[in-house]
């Protein structure tokens, strides 16, 4: 399972249940926020943007309630599992992880002493 893990590449997360209350609330703040600045930035009333501000959040809670009622797939929680963990950090021990030059999607495993002697040049 850990090696289907790494394969997936250094990019990959695992899927966890989404907080909508907390990210709708994120959003929103993100939004005021940049009403504040933006308006400051062009010497104009923040009142001008609330219209703006409405607007996206009820795009935002539209894309939400699409969000919600997509069919759920199982979710492996493969970094949860104490085998696992114990055999990550049995890597990690003696090996660094390191994403591949160019190369997107992929990672090296490189013995840690000859990564650090490499560094220290």
């Amino acid at each position: 399972m850990l090696k289907e893990l790494l394969e997936k590449g250094p990019t990959y997360r695992e899927e966890r249940k989404m907080n909508w209350k907390a990210t709708r609330s994120e959003i929103h703040k993100g939004l005021k926020q940049c009403k504040i600045d933006w308006s400051n930035k062009e010497h104009v009333d923040q009142l001008l943007l609330d219209e703006w501000i409405c607007t996206i959040m009820m795009k935002v809670d539209a894309k939400i309630e699409t969000l919600k009622s997509r069919p759920k797939k199982p979710v492996k929680e493969v970094l949860k599992q104490e085998s696992i963990i114990e055999e990550l950090n049995r890597l990690q021990d003696k090996y660094v992880f390191v994403p591949t030059d160019k190369a997107s999607n992929n990672i090296s495993i490189v013995c840690k002493e000859f990564y650090i002697k490499t560094m220290l040049k």
